[in-house]
């Protein structure tokens, strides 16, 4: 069927070295040379899988650029998404993958997302990079049934990491969802005397009475989906996605990094990402027409006359 191909070409399994050492020389050479970009090595993994594993983003970005499928999946059903999620944080891989198009819910064979494996090795950056792209906070792991509805928070309580548990409850988790046991998070985390966890835990469930489930507003009191005008000045980004001064777009979701509570993410109709924009270059309303009919991006010369 095509699902997974296993390479018996040598210059395959060098490409596979290549994308996990960062050779991007190499790694070049060998896809003009006709390199299967879709080869599989051990456990059945792809180049992109090693690059994604490794944080070489450099040979990710080329593989994908190439057309390396961003949702292959290796015997265990893991993705490039959550081999960057899992391992030692590769946030610059993570983000270009989720840019290109990689499902955010795909499931391994145990039933667990990117959010959890993030959860699981106590990824902050990268558990909050996909809280904020849109990651289902509440999807559950049930795939060998070792306990059975287990939610990212469930796993990141268990281990004890309690920057992952705070993060999540901020984004909307809920404390009190119980797995296939009765058992909640909280649970967990007395089972394993996860002091810090507990003690997030405990104030979460004091006050989730008080506290509605609805979503909390984004910065500037805006909603995913809500149309909107960009504002600041146009400029081309080097993967060809621009921004253009008055386009309309859609709010995406919250901005991150710098411009975290100070933004949020725009989806533009032919760009491949989201745009990160401070709220003073984003307006519910068009912008003020140029004066003389101006717009850009025309050229006006100014000359000193009344």
């Amino acid at each position: 069927m095509g699902l997974f191909r296993k390479s018996k070409q040598p210059k395959a399994e060098t490409l596979h070295d290549a994308a996990k050492n960062g050779d991007l020389a190499t790694l070049k050479r060998l896809v003009e040379e006709g390199a299967d970009l879709e080869a599989r090595g051990e456990y059945y993994e792809s180049a992109l899988m090693k690059a994604a594993e490794a944080g070489k983003l450099d040979c990710l970005e080329h593989l994908v650029t190439k057309g390396a499928s961003v949702n292959a999946k290796n015997t265990l059903y893991w993705t490039a998404l959550m081999k960057a999620a899992a391992n030692n944080g590769n946030l610059g891989c993570l983000e270009h993958l989720i840019t290109k198009g990689a499902e955010l819910e795909a499931e391994n064979i145990d039933g667990s997302t990117a959010l959890m494996w993030a959860a699981f090795q106590g990824e902050l950056d990268c558990l909050e990079l996909l809280i904020a792209k849109g990651a289902k906070l509440e999807s559950t792991a049930d795939g060998h049934k070792r306990a059975g509805k287990w939610t990212a928070l469930h796993i990141a309580a268990l281990h004890g990491h309690a920057p992952c548990v705070e993060a999540l409850l901020k984004a909307g988790a809920d404390a009190r969802l119980k797995d296939k046991r009765g058992i909640t998070a909280l649970d967990l985390a007395k089972e394993k005397k996860r002091t810090e966890v507990i003690a997030l835990l405990e104030n979460a469930a004091a006050i989730a009475p008080q506290v509605s489930r609805d979503a909390p507003p984004l910065p500037g009191g805006y909603t995913v989906g809500d149309k909107v005008f960009y504002t600041g000045v146009g400029y081309t980004f080097a993967n060809g996605d621009k921004v253009v001064h008055g386009q309309q777009g859609e709010v995406a979701g919250p901005a991150t990094r710098e411009l975290t509570g100070k933004g949020v993410e725009l989806r533009f109709p032919g760009n491949n990402g989201d745009v990160g924009c401070p709220l003073t270059w984003v307006s519910r309303v068009g912008p003020s027409p140029w004066p003389f009919g101006i717009s850009v991006p025309d050229i006006a010369v100014y000359h000193n006359s009344v």
